[in-house]
């Protein structure tokens, strides 16, 4: 297979031939104009961004008078961003002067699309909506909550539910353990008062938060019935799906048609459920197909977890509490994943503080004093105790690691001493509802085990990887379990699918494997445990898995662990000035959060001093401005 030069220096010679081939002659000039632009610009886009941004007085924008001579660049003032959808084949490249002292330079994909998605947004959040009178059916319901002796929202939480109701798009920011899902809950029950029937569409980017984000809804649903009737009625009627954003894109409507801007979405409810994983490209396509007429939209997310992989950062522009989207958009800061006195809180509270205070890394290292106590780990940890050239992990690591799966792998004995006294008569009772209930409790028990920790990497390889983490525990199971080395599946290996599938299992699920004898036959069949769905899939008929006794950080996001170990690369002072070294990009403040408030009872850090300074200091940024696209669009409206 011939593979595709794409770099800039070969999209520099393929524009320069077409542009030549254009105007029949060539200019001296557009070579080197056109190589800086594209060099700085393909950094930029790898980096997460979406366009160059110059300072006025630089002295390359004299780059873009050469393009614009040649045709190649458009300023975007002059462009009808008004009709985003009727604008095609104007140009390469884009210049955007809207901001003050900075010229933005964008490609043609990047600067429409951010205009596609700010006119979207714009026209959900201008669309009228009647559920300002909801609000009083909110304190109601309050109040039965409260005679029911349920949970009561607090003043953030009740302040989202009515954003929510008020508006046909809203934006609930909020770090884990703040509400967000129990304020959502209450928008719901409320506005099914308004209209009964209507459809409700839970939706994420991966199959984890979808999955997670469908538990909490029907578990509130199922745990308080007579608090929630219409929302239970809605489930029980099947009136509420959950889907991954790409399914629910790919999924054809009633009309046998997939959603696209003229045929738009169907549900009359949206909710977006860990909106800061949601890049650009992804939003631009999601809003595209939603009718701001009919579809009331919730977005829900973390502004202080990681980025999106892909480009932009939708979700931080978006519920920026001084951005052009505010009177839509509230903030939950009362969490009640960790207790305010607890390490963990206190930790979570340093990190996310620093937005207003320079980085100190003795400051950080003194919260963590005293945690050890007799030997054994505490609540927090901070270790820099060298990884080990060969297993890439070190001593201290190593041993926290040993005792978590020993004690799953305790679990995971009692499940193969079950699964050896059952056979089943066919592969029908292989559904969980029809288990033989001794089987189910021990496959159970042994998911809420494996639950209960789960150890976050930063890198996929090298030293305290995520390679080097799973290598670990393998050896540690398989030991314990006297399992051999050479068997691809043994009972108890965790495995991460790594591709949705039409058999409803997801990208990002964790299963257990785990042999099941059926009656008359010689072998047994190896099936997967998804503990969050509760159900069996065939082994072999899995899209493509990896090894998952631990997660990167980014697949992390939305889940929750009693303890967990955050493993940052172990980079050096004299790695830092090695601007190649991939492990010195990853160590960002959002990553050190969002790693470490996945813990609820314990976290502890594995690093070095370096990669820790580096986490705590560094804040990713990345270029836009679809603010300012939107500011455009609220600019002469009469309802902002």
């Amino acid at each position: 297979m011939i593979e595709q030069d794409t770099s800039y220096e070969a999209l520099t010679e393929i524009i320069l031939g077409l542009t030549e081939a254009k105007t029949g002659s060539s200019d001296p000039q557009l070579r080197g104009a056109l190589t800086v632009l594209l060099q700085e610009l393909t950094e930029i886009e790898n980096k997460g961004g979406l366009c160059l941004e110059w300072k006025s007085d630089d002295e390359k924008l004299r780059c873009i008078d050469i393009l614009k001579s040649a045709g190649l660049i458009a300023e975007g003032a002059d462009l009808d961003t008004a009709h985003p959808y009727q604008m095609r084949n104007v140009c390469l490249f884009v210049a955007d002067r809207s901001e003050p002292g900075k010229v933005r330079i964008y490609s043609h994909r990047s600067f429409f699309g951010e205009s596609r998605l700010a006119a979207n947004i714009a026209a959900l959040a201008k669309a009228p909506s009647s559920g300002a009178a909801c609000v009083d059916k909110l304190d109601a319901l309050e109040a039965k909550a409260k005679e029911m002796g349920a949970f009561q929202l607090n003043d953030g939480q009740r302040q989202a539910a009515s954003l929510a109701l008020q508006n046909n798009f809203s934006v609930i920011c909020g770090g884990p353990g703040t509400g967000k899902t129990t304020s959502v809950v209450r928008f719901l029950e409320v506005a099914l008062q308004n209209c009964p029937e209507a459809s409700v569409t839970l939706c994420a980017p991966t199959g984890k938060a979808k999955s997670r984000l469908n538990e909490s809804v029907i578990y509130s649903a199922q745990e308080r019935p007579n608090l929630y009737p219409l929302v239970k009625k809605a489930a029980d009627e099947e009136r509420i799906q959950s889907l991954t954003i790409h399914k629910l894109l790919g999924t054809p409507l009633s009309n046998g048609e997939r959603p696209s801007r003229t045929n738009p979405l169907e549900t009359r409810i949206l909710i977006i459920d860990e909106g800061s994983m949601v890049d650009e490209h992804l939003a631009d396509s999601l809003f595209s197909v939603i009718d701001p007429h009919t579809t009331k939209t919730v977005v829900l997310g973390d502004k202080h977890q990681l980025a999106a992989v892909g480009p932009g950062s939708v979700f931080a522009d978006i519920s920026n509490s001084s951005g052009p989207l505010s009177r839509f958009s509230c903030e939950l800061t009362e969490s009640k994943r960790f207790k305010k006195d607890s390490l963990i809180h206190k930790v979570a509270t340093h990190i996310l503080n620093l937005e207003n205070k320079t980085a100190d890394l003795h400051e950080f290292e003194a919260l963590f004093e005293g945690a050890e106590t007799n030997g054994a780990f505490g609540a927090v940890g901070l270790f820099y105790d060298k990884p080990n050239k060969e297993s890439g992990l070190s001593a201290t690591a190593k041993k926290w690691l040993e005792e978590k799966i020993n004690g799953y792998a305790a679990a995971v004995k009692s499940l193969r001493q079950t699964l050896s006294t059952i056979k089943l008569d066919d592969a029908e009772e292989t559904d969980t509802q029809k288990l033989p209930q001794p089987l189910h409790d021990a496959l159970k028990v042994a998911w809420n085990s494996l639950s209960g920790f789960r150890p976050i990497c930063a890198q996929r390889r090298g030293a305290f990887s995520l390679d080097a983490v799973n290598r670990f525990c393998d050896q540690v199971l398989r030991k314990k379990l006297n399992c051999r080395n050479e068997d691809e599946f043994y009972v108890g290996k965790v495995i991460i699918v790594r591709k949705n599938d039409p058999s409803g299992i997801s990208n990002g699920d964790v299963c257990i494997l785990l042999p099941i004898w059926f009656k008359n036959e010689d072998q047994p069949s190896w099936y997967a445990y998804v503990g969050d769905l509760d159900r069996l899939y065939p082994a072999m008929l899995l899209p493509s898995y990896d090894t998952a006794f631990g997660i990167t950080i980014h697949q992390s996001q939305g889940s929750g662990f009693d303890d967990v170990a955050v493993f940052l690369p172990p980079i050096t002072n004299k790695e830092l000035e090695d601007p190649e070294n991939g492990a010195v990009s990853l160590c960002t403040r959002e990553l050190l959060y969002t790693g470490f408030t996945r813990a609820k009872k314990s976290c502890l850090i594995f690093g070095s001093p370096a990669s820790v300074e580096l986490s705590l200091s560094r804040v990713t940024e990345r270029t836009g401005g679809l603010q300012d696209r939107l500011r455009e669009k609220f600019k002469n409206s009469a309802n902002p």
